[in-house]
């Protein structure tokens, strides 16, 4: 039986799976250190500069 695990901040995580994130700031200095120490942690980034871009990237990905 495959186990799902919680992390602390309440998201359900299958071991193995790649955990994403969409991140959505128009500041790309921000996007870029977020983006960047996100990725470091093991997350799969997407990045949008504003809302409509961000409802676009969530449905394509």
């Amino acid at each position: 039986m495959e186990q799902t695990h919680i992390s602390p901040g309440g998201a359900a995580a299958t071991p193995g799976a790649q955990r994403r994130v969409l991140v959505v700031e128009d500041d790309q200095t921000l996007v870029d250190a977020i983006a960047a120490r996100l990725r470091a942690e093991g997350f799969q980034v997407q990045t949008a500069g504003d809302g409509p871009a961000a409802v676009e990237t969530a449905q394509a990905w």
